[in-house]
């Protein structure tokens, strides 16, 4: 909502032609603008999904808040604006594997892995929407082949949206024998801006995590742990602690290892006392062993799958020695 200034105040260049009034969902009501991190605004657009062609309608949002952007940039703020454009749809799909691209390349890789060499997957999507959409999403991404276009045995998913739009997720994973992981306390330096503001006396993420303990526990199985699991930084080992002993029936998936600085010490705390509840993600300093010490000199970019064995053994090594992982045998038992 934009109030107006009376006509008889001067407007001198950046100064605001117009009071910037926005709904706070969480008081429920309008409240004046105020940048989180001021002079920092960021706006985040849900765009169009596109079936056919692009067309007029298409631009309809964009252009309302390019023109905000403007409006602020001009007013003297340093704004970013990000607009998606949904890519998941079943024409989409169609047409993405007739061309042996795209999202039918991500299903050869998943068929591969499970099919070829036995492994289960995690589609690290961070999806999610409301209503239908969501169980589409839900749908698409989680069972077996046959049921699944991508047959992942479970998907990382968004909490923003709320509960509605994590139900159909976790009905698709009891049908199917899958799971999901929530994002609660991510790796990433800026994942504070959100995830750490206080409501109710408590940081945010210490909500998302009570609500995926409940439902966990609500769904646990013979192990001890149900279909939703949460997803909880190797960068951040005070509050993996503190959330392991919070969530006692949730999975935790656990990235920022390596590359981004977690170490194996840093995530020890992730596991329960048998050894089990967590799953250590090492993405780039695995992928890209080759580039780095001490892999580089001993492989280089010719050897690279040598590369990716050896970083993995090293993770392996270095997990059974600093983490209760270490008392499970050889094969994970």
């Amino acid at each position: 909502m934009l109030t107006a200034k009376p006509e008889s105040t001067a407007v001198t260049p950046n100064e605001p032609l117009a009071t910037i009034r926005v709904f706070n969902t969480l008081s429920k009501a309008k409240e004046p603008f105020v940048p989180v991190k001021p002079p920092q605004v960021g706006i985040y657009l849900c765009g169009p999904t596109v079936y056919k062609p692009s067309h007029i309608g298409h631009m309809v949002g964009p252009v309302i808040f390019d023109t905000v952007k403007r409006y602020l940039t001009y007013s003297g703020y340093q704004v970013t604006l990000v607009i998606n454009i949904t890519d998941v749809d079943d024409k989409l799909i169609n047409e993405s594997k007739n061309r042996q691209m795209g999202m039918a390349a991500l299903a050869d890789v998943v068929r591969y892995a499970y099919e070829d060499k036995g492994l289960l997957v995690i589609l690290d999507g961070k999806r999610n929407d409301i209503g239908s959409t969501a169980t589409a999403y839900a749908r698409g991404y989680l069972g077996p082949a046959g049921q699944s276009p991508w047959g992942a045995d479970a998907l990382t998913v968004s909490p923003y949206l709320g509960a509605d739009s994590l139900e159909p997720f976790v009905e698709t994973s009891i049908q199917r024998n899958a799971g999901i992981f929530v994002l609660v306390k991510t790796s990433n330096p800026g994942g504070g801006l959100f995830q750490d503001l206080i409501a109710d006396g408590r940081p945010l993420y210490r909500h998302v995590a009570a609500y995926v303990e409940i439902m966990a526990e609500k769904t646990a199985g013979a192990c001890g742990y149900g279909v939703m699991g949460a997803v909880v930084g190797a960068t951040y080992p005070e509050q993996l602690a503190e959330l392991r002993a919070e969530m006692p029936h949730s999975w935790f998936l656990v990235p920022g290892f390596g590359s981004q600085g977690g170490t194996a010490r840093d995530v020890a705390a992730a596991f329960d006392g048998r050894g089990t509840g967590a799953i250590v993600n090492n993405s780039r300093g695995i992928i890209f062993a080759h580039t780095r010490k001490p892999y580089a000199e001993r492989f280089g970019a010719s050897r690279w799958q040598a590369a990716v064995e050896a970083a993995t053994r090293d993770m392996i090594d270095q997990l059974r020695a600093e983490t209760p992982a270490g008392r499970l045998g050889p094969s994970g038992t």
